[in-house]
């Protein structure tokens, strides 16, 4: 029953936010102008400011008929994140995916939007919650926190690193 409940908060905490996103780019400038990302037509987005490759879906979503479907993959723990990246970092085209740095993933928010803090039409599908990244902080002599980008408006948060959160993957050019 647990499992059931926990399905359909996480499918209406998914789901509501993508219809609720707001931008206001007539009077707060797009961080991302056009012509930055290029559409591969397969389901990732070349930054060519960055030179960076992304995965225009969250791990576990596929792209298919320009959008993303399935459920992302929930990871409870920052080292499960960066296991996730690694498990998936070959997917037949390409195999050097990884966990995007703190600065990489806070170079796709686009701060003129908000739930979620993210251009749609590049990555669609993307939930308003937070995503992990590489990038961690150590806190003391046993506390690691990993850095994260919520993407309901992008701010840039250091977190318990056995907190839920979503993975985008990156590459190198």
């Amino acid at each position: 029953m647990k499992k059931i409940i926990l399905t359909l908060s996480l499918t209406a905490a998914i789901s509501a936010p993508a219809l609720a996103q707001t931008c206001k780019s007539a009077s707060i400038t797009p961080s991302n102008p056009i012509g930055q990302y290029l559409d591969n037509e397969d389901g990732t987005i070349t930054d060519i400011v960055n030179e960076l490759m992304w995965s225009r879906c969250s791990l576990g979503q596929a792209f298919q008929g320009g959008n993303c479907i399935n459920i992302p993959l929930n990871y409870d723990t920052w080292k499960a994140a960066l296991d996730g990246a690694e498990t998936n970092k070959d997917d037949g085209r390409y195999s050097d995916w990884r966990l995007p740095n703190i600065k990489e993933l806070g170079s796709i928010v686009e701060r003129s939007c908000v739930a979620p803090a993210i251009d749609l039409r590049l990555f669609p599908s993307t939930p308003s919650t937070p995503y992990w990244s590489s990038t961690f902080d150590y806190r003391g002599i046993n506390t690691v926190k990993g850095l994260i980008i919520d993407f309901h408006d992008g701010t840039e948060i250091v977190k318990e690193v056995s907190s839920h959160k979503f993975v985008r993957l990156v590459r190198d050019l």
